[in-house]
């Protein structure tokens, strides 16, 4: 899901067992997990808990481990955004207060008609690293986003 998050492969949820199908799985997870095991529901379930627990906070801890574990001086860093189109129907009742909003408009793809979400990153500046994320609703403006990037980030 990394990689797919990062832009490095493009897969539906529900296709990757076949991308893992020639994969060595237990060695990249563990003993007996096969690429099966990989499917749309377990997917699912480690998504509810990464929003339980919080991805952007648990992003930043992983990366400050990497950037401390390699001993990178961090003096600078780059921020930017991108947005990413979803796919599919999504309900909302307005009862989640802190999700994401999936908002159609403006898009970076043009494609104006699809469901945008927002994807802040700041990456270490000497080695490119990425040291903080965080999504936000489709159509946040750039500034706005990256103020509530840097005040989060400097809060931590």
């Amino acid at each position: 899901m990394l990689l797919n998050g990062l832009g490095f492969v493009g897969r539906t949820l529900h296709m990757y067992p076949e991308y893992f199908a020639e994969k060595p799985v237990e060695r990249l997870i563990r003993k007996g997990i096969k690429a099966e095991h990989i499917n749309d529901d377990a997917l699912g379930r480690c998504l509810d808990q990464l929003y339980e627990t919080g991805v952007s906070k648990l992003y930043q801890g992983l990366s400050e481990k990497v950037v401390t574990y390699l001993g990178l001086p961090l003096r600078g860093v780059n921020l930017d955004s991108t947005s990413l189109h979803v796919d599919g129907q999504y309900h909302t009742d307005g009862s989640e207060i802190n999700a994401i909003k999936l908002v159609r408009g403006y898009s970076r793809d043009h494609r104006p008609e699809l469901n945008q979400v927002v994807l802040n990153l700041i990456t270490e500046n000497q080695a490119g690293i990425p040291v903080y994320m965080q999504a936000a609703s489709g159509n946040v403006n750039d500034a706005e986003g990256f103020k509530k990037s840097l005040n989060h980030i400097l809060k931590a």
